[in-house]
C-alpha cells in the first residue's frame, strides 16, 4: 500500500493511505457544503426585513442557481495580488444584450476581509456562483452611465495603496469578491447577476509569523504546431541538385509563429524563474534561444507510439528511432546555439496518451530520464496539494516523472475550471483564480514544504505569461523553484511501489489512436512513391547532368528508345562544398531527408500539424512524379496498315531518368505495340514511338501511361485519337481493280453482240 508522508496542519499530524485518500477527500467535500448550507440558511432567517443589503441574495435550498443574465460582466484588468504597496485598480465591461437600456447604474466592488476559505469545494462554489458568501466591505462603487441595448461599456476603479478600504485587509489569503451592478437605491439591478471572483492580499507589511512558502515551478514548452511546407525550398530541391539547399527545411513556421515564439523566448530575460523547456525543432527559428530544458524533437507524441507497438510502422513512415532520440535533441539544441559542449535537462512531454509503465519504459530507452506527465497520473489522494514528484523504474533504468498540479495548469493554460466560473472567461479572471489557489494551497497544509507543477499551454501568449509571472513575483507566499529542484525532490510515493501503481491507475481512458495510424499509413505511402522514384525510376551511379539547352530533340525511333539526352558535364560531388552538385545517389537521399523532415511533426499530438505535414508530404512526392509528364500526339491519320505514332517524355528534374511507356487501343482492328523503354536526361524531352497496325477504317482511342522500370504506373493517362482510312494500294487491290475492269468489258461486248428480241 502506497502511504503518504507524515502532514501536520492545526497542530495534528495524520497519515493519510492512498488507498483510502480519495474516500476521505468526499468526506471533506461533503462536510464542507453542508457547512455552506448552514451558512446560508442562516444568513436567510437573520437578514433584515424590507429591501435586502446589495450583497444579499435569494437562496434555493441553501444554494443559489446560476442563470443566464441579459447582462454581463467581464474582468479586463485587476489587481491579482494586494500588497501594502500596490493599491487596487480593476477594469470591467458591461454587455447589455436587455431589451433595455441601463441607466443610472454604478459598479459595486466589494470583499469580505473577514471571511477564510474552509475547503477545496468552499472555493469552487464561490467561483461557480453557486453559494452565498456575504460581501459587506465596499472597495470601490464606479458610475457606469447608460449602455444602450446590444451596447457595450468599459469602466475602471482604482484605489492608492493607503486606501482605508484596503489598510481594512488585516490578515492575508484569498477573499471572495463580487462585482455587481446596482441601482440608484443601492439595491441590485434588475435582471443582473453578480460576478464572483477573488481578491488575494499578500503577507507585504502585515505582522505575524511567515510560515513555509510553497514551492511552484512554472514550465512554458516553447514549441508550435503550425509547421507548413516550405514550398521555395521544396521547389529548388526538385529543381536543383545543388548540395546548399538542406532537406530539414522542407517544412517551416511562419512569420507570426516565429514572432510569437521569440516573443516568448524573451521572457526568459525578465523572469529568471521561468523554466522555459524547449522543442529543438524550433529552436534554430529562434536564433539564441534562452531554454533550461529541451524536450522530444517536434513534440514527438512517444506515450501515442508506445501504445502503438510497432516501430515498423513508423520507420515506414519515415521516423526512425534516432530522430526522436534525446541524444538526437542534443545535437539540434548544439546547433542552434553554435556550441558543440551545450548542455540541457531533456524533458519528454506527454502527448495524448497517459505515461503508462509501457510508455515510461520507451521513453527510458530512447534516453529520456524525465518525463512531464500533464495528466492522467493522480496517484495520491486529491484533499490537498502535495508535491507530485515521482522515480519509477523501468527495465532501461530510473524515470523522474513531474506530474502537472491539475487545477493551476488548467488556469495556466487559459481554461476555466468550470464552464459557471463566470469571471474565469477571460484572462484577467483566470489569473486572479489561479493566484487565489496557489494562496489557499499554502494555507491548507502552512507548516508542511510541498512543491507543485504549473505547466502553461503550447499556445499561451506572451502577454498572458508576463502577467502570470509579475503577479507570482508579488505572491510572498510563494517560492519560484527550478525544475531541477522538483526533479530531485524526494519521490512521493516509494519507487518500488510505482510500477503497480500506474497499471492500476494510468491510461483507463485513453483516446484512439487511429488518427495516429492515419497519418502513419499516409506518410508510408508517400515516401514510398519517391522510394520507387529512387530506385525505379531514377538514374543514379553518375553525378548530375546539365542540359544543354541547344541540344535539338532527337527524332522518333522507330525501335521505341529514346533520342537525345543532354552532354555531360564533369561535376564536382556534394561534399566537397556545400553548394555543390550532388551525385544522383546523393541527390536521392536528399528526397527522403525531405520528406522525413515532414514526417516527424506529424506525429506530434496537435491535429492541425499532423493534417498540414500528412498533406505537404504527399504533395511533394506529387510534386517529384509530376515533373515527369507525357506528351501525345494528340491525333493520328492511319491511311495503311502500319503507320508510326511518337509520343513524347519531357522530364523537367536535374538528373537522369529512364521509364517505360504503355500504349492500349480500346479496337481490336486498330491496335499499337505495347510497351516502348525511354531514357530522358535531366531537365529535357525525349521521343519514342509506338507501331500502328489497322486492319480496317474506323476511329480508336490509344492511351498512353508512363510505367517505372519494373512495370508500376505514375502519371496522368493520356489519349490519341487514332483515324484510319484505309486505302487499296497494295496487290490485293490491284488485283481486285483489275477483275473489275475485266467484268466491264465483259458487260460492254455483250451488250453489243447480243441477239435482239423480234417484239424489241
Amino acid at each position: 500500500m502506497a502511504v503518504r508522508k507524515e502532514t501536520e496542519q492545526a497542530g495534528l499530524t495524520v497519515n493519510h493511505p492512498h488507498t483510502t485518500g480519495r474516500i476521505y477527500g468526499g468526506v471533506g467535500c461533503t462536510i464542507a457544503v453542508l457547512l455552506a448550507v448552514l451558512l446560508a440558511v442562516l444568513l436567510t432567517l437573520f437578514a433584515p426585513l424590507g429591501a435586502a443589503p446589495a450583497w444579499a441574495q435569494e437562496p434555493t435550498d441553501g444554494v443559489t442557481q446560476p442563470s443566464a443574465s441579459p447582462v454581463a460582466l467581464q474582468i479586463e484588468e485587476i489587481t491579482p495580488v494586494v500588497t501594502d504597496s500596490s493599491g487596487f485598480a480593476v477594469r470591467v465591461t458591461i454587455e447589455n444584450h436587455g431589451a433595455a437600456a441601463i441607466e443610472h447604474a454604478r459598479l459595486a466592488v466589494r470583499t469580505n476581509a473577514q471571511y477564510n476559505f474552509v475547503s477545496r469545494s468552499d472555493v469552487q462554489a464561490w467561483a461557480e456562483g453557486t453559494t452565498v458568501i456575504p460581501t459587506p466591505d465596499e472597495l470601490l462603487t464606479i458610475d457606469v452611465g447608460t449602455v444602450e441595448t446590444d451596447g457595450t461599456r468599459t469602466v475602471h476603479g482604482e484605489l492608492h495603496a493607503d486606501a482605508a478600504q484596503l489598510r481594512a485587509l488585516t490578515a492575508w489569503g484569498p477573499r471572495p469578491l463580487a462585482l455587481e451592478l446596482i441601482g440608484e437605491d443601492g439595491g441590485p439591478l434588475p435582471g443582473t447577476t453578480p460576478l464572483q471572483t477573488f481578491l488575494t492580499r499578500s503577507q507585504a507589511g502585515l505582522h505575524g509569523e511567515r510560515t513555509p512558502a510553497i514551492n511552484l515551478t512554472v514550465a512554458m514548452p516553447l514549441t508550435s504546431h503550425g509547421w507548413r511546407a516550405n514550398t521555395a525550398v521544396t521547389d529548388e530541391l526538385l529543381s536543383s541538385g545543388s548540395g546548399s539547399v538542406r532537406p530539414s527545411d522542407a517544412v517551416t513556421l511562419g512569420a507570426d509563429d516565429v514572432r510569437a515564439l521569440k516573443a516568448k523566448d524573451e521572457l526568459a530575460a525578465r523572469f529568471e524563474h521561468l523554466q522555459i523547456v524547449g522543442d529543438p525543432l524550433v529552436l534554430r527559428a529562434i536564433g539564441t534561444p534562452h531554454v533550461q530544458a529541451i524536450s522530444q524533437p517536434g513534440m514527438f507524441d512517444v506515450t501515442t507510439y508506445a501504445r502503438m507497438g510497432d516501430a515498423g510502422a513508423y520507420t515506414r513512415a519515415g521516423i526512425n528511432d534516432q530522430a526522436w532520440h534525446a541524444e538526437t535533441g542534443v545535437n539540434l539544441l548544439r546547433s542552434a546555439l553554435g556550441d558543440e559542449r551545450a548542455q540541457a535537462r531533456v524533458i519528454a512531454w506527454q502527448g495524448e496518451g497517459s505515461w503508462t509503465m509501457q510508455a515510461l519504459n520507451t521513453a527510458r530507452a530512447q534516453g529520456y530520464e524525465t518525463v512531464v506527465a500533464t495528466r492522467d497520473f493522480a496517484l495520491q489522494d486529491d484533499a490537498t496539494a502535495t508535491t507530485e514528484t515521482y522515480h519509477v523504474p523501468t527495465d532501461h533504468g530510473e524515470v523522474t516523472v513531474l506530474t502537472a498540479q491539475s487545477t493551476l495548469s488548467a488556469l495556466a493554460q487559459q481554461r476555466p475550471t468550470s464552464a459557471q466560473a463566470s469571471a474565469e472567461q477571460t484572462d484577467a479572471g483566470r489569473l486572479q483564480r489561479l493566484i487565489a489557489q496557489s494562496a489557499f494551497y499554502q494555507m491548507e497544509q502552512p507548516y508542511e514544504s510541498r512543491s507543485l507543477l504549473v505547466c502553461f499551454g503550447e499556445s499561451a501568449n506572451s502577454a498572458f505569461v508576463t502577467s502570470l509571472m509579475t503577479a507570482l513575483g508579488s505572491a510572498s507566499w510563494v517560492h519560484l523553484a527550478s525544475i531541477d529542484e522538483l526533479a530531485t525532490a524526494e519521490s512521493a510515493i516509494e519507487p518500488s511501489q510505482m510500477p503497480g501503481l500506474i497499471n492500476q491507475y494510468v491510461g483507463q481512458q485513453m483516446p484512439a489512436v487511429s488518427s495516429a495510424l492515419e497519418a502513419l499509413n499516409a506518410l508510408a505511402r508517400s515516401r514510398d512513391d519517391i522510394e520507387r522514384f529512387n530506385t525505379s525510376i531514377l538514374v543514379t551511379g553518375q553525378p548530375a547532368q546539365a542540359p544543354d539547352e541547344s541540344a535539338p530533340s532527337a527524332s522518333p525511333q522507330e525501335s521505341g528508345t529514346a533520342g537525345a539526352k543532354a552532354s555531360p558535364s564533369a561535376t564536382p560531388s556534394a561534399s566537397a562544398q556545400p553548394d555543390a552538385r550532388l551525385s544522383a545517389d546523393a541527390w536521392a537521399q536528399y528526397l527522403l531527408q525531405a520528406h522525413d523532415a515532414f514526417a516527424l511533426p506529424a506525429l506530434s499530438p496537435h491535429a492541425s500539424a499532423r493534417t498540414a505535414m500528412v498533406d505537404g508530404a504527399q504533395r511533394f512526392a506529387d510534386a517529384l512524379l509530376s515533373r515527369i509528364t507525357l506528351v501525345p500526339s494528340g491525333s493520328l491519320n492511319v491511311v495503311s496498315e502500319t503507320a508510326s505514332m511518337p509520343v513524347t517524355v519531357s522530364n523537367k528534374l536535374p538528373y537522369p531518368i529512364s521509364v517505360r511507356v504503355s500504349s492500349l487501343t480500346d479496337s481490336m482492328e486498330i491496335v499499337t505495340s505495347r510497351l516502348s523503354d525511354v531514357d530522358v536526361g535531366p531537365n529535357s524531352e525525349a521521343q519514342t514511338s509506338f507501331v500502328v497496325r489497322v486492319s480496317t477504317s474506323g476511329t480508336t482511342v490509344a492511351r498512353e501511361q508512363l510505367l517505372d522500370r519494373q512495370g508500376r504506373p505514375f502519371g496522368a493517362v493520356q489519349q490519341t485519337t487514332i483515324t484510319s482510312s484505309l486505302q487499296l494500294s497494295d496487290k490485293s487491290g490491284i488485283a481486285i481493280i483489275a477483275l473489275a475492269v475485266v467484268l466491264g468489258l465483259l458487260g460492254l461486248w455483250r451488250q453489243f453482240h447480243r441477239k435482239k428480241d423480234p417484239d424489241e
